[in-house]
């Protein structure tokens, strides 16, 4: 656990379908989705109500215990009288409320985090497309790291990189319900460094998931506050989560047209499928807006 003291046409067509096979990929308008996610900036606090309009549960300060700008993940589309849901740094796990959007700053991303227990990885989308992914500890078999969707909470130097956390951490809103006995270390969820790099890969943390210091500098460079994290079993698991709270939505269709059938990316061959293999777009995929500080 973690605490510190994003004819012609036809031809045309054609050719652009057999450039997307060749690519790996549909022809565009094929029921092609990618997720997308709205963060709102929560940094003068927040007001988190019970249901649209209902009575306040919570005031969220500015910045969290740790010090970072508060910034909110947005889950799905907003209502059409401006509220929408955010995802909430409290306990349990899983808890979320209301905001009314027009009081915020609220930008896009396509980027997004999944924590892949099954293979024991970090793995940075953009949309659809793997961009980065990196062998990770996760929690040991007395303390299994929780599943669910968080958001990025901290981003912090630790100041102390030969120390249990690594020189950099990402603090999570999610917390470990199941602390090993005596332990004093705080329950945040995080992705984090660690000064036991032989446990990389296995199942040995208090919940948290370890990292190398080079995931860790390649994380700070893709990952902002806000961004959510997707911890589950498989890869494609994640995905399907991903796809529910996601803004997007599938293109519309003329009156009486059969359903677009979801055309899903390559690594998902079934919601089982464990964990995305590398984009050929990998490079481009890294365009996400700035990381906040």
């Amino acid at each position: 656990m973690f605490r510190l003291g994003r004819s012609h046409r036809i031809a045309a067509a054609c050719a652009a379908a057999a450039a997307a096979l060749f690519a790996g990929t549909s022809p565009a308008g094929a029921g092609e989705r990618s997720p997308l996610f709205r963060l709102a900036d929560a940094t003068h606090g927040a007001a988190i109500h019970a249901w649209p309009g209902g009575p306040l549960i919570e005031n969220l300060p500015g910045r969290s215990p740790l010090g970072s700008p508060t910034w909110l993940w947005v889950i799905g589309r907003p209502r059409h009288d401006g509220w929408g849901r955010v995802v909430l740094p409290v306990r349990p796990n899983g808890t979320t409320g209301w905001i009314k959007l027009r009081r915020y700053h609220v930008v896009r991303s396509r980027t997004w985090v999944i924590g892949n227990l099954t293979t024991r990885q970090v793995v940075v989308m953009r949309g659809r497309h793997q961009v980065a992914r990196f062998p990770a500890a996760i929690g040991a078999p007395g303390t299994p790291t929780p599943t669910g969707s968080f958001s990025v909470t901290d981003r912090v130097d630790t100041g102390n990189p030969s120390g249990p956390f690594g020189w950099y951490a990402f603090g999570l809103s999610g917390h470990q319900p199941n602390l090993p006995a005596g332990w004093g270390g705080g329950d945040q969820l995080a992705i984090h460094g660690t000064n036991a790099p032989s446990s990389i890969g296995e199942a040995a943390s208090a919940g948290c998931l370890r990292v190398s210091p080079d995931a860790l500098s390649k994380l700070r460079s893709l990952v902002r506050l806000g961004t959510p994290v997707v911890i589950a079993r498989r890869g494609g698991q994640a995905w399907q989560t991903a796809m529910r709270t996601s803004v997007s939505k599938p293109r519309p269709q003329p009156a009486g047209a059969e359903p677009e059938a979801a055309v899903l990316p390559a690594w998902v061959a079934t919601p089982d499928d464990p964990v995305p293999t590398p984009s050929p777009d990998v490079q481009s995929a890294v365009t996400d807006i700035a990381t906040a500080a």
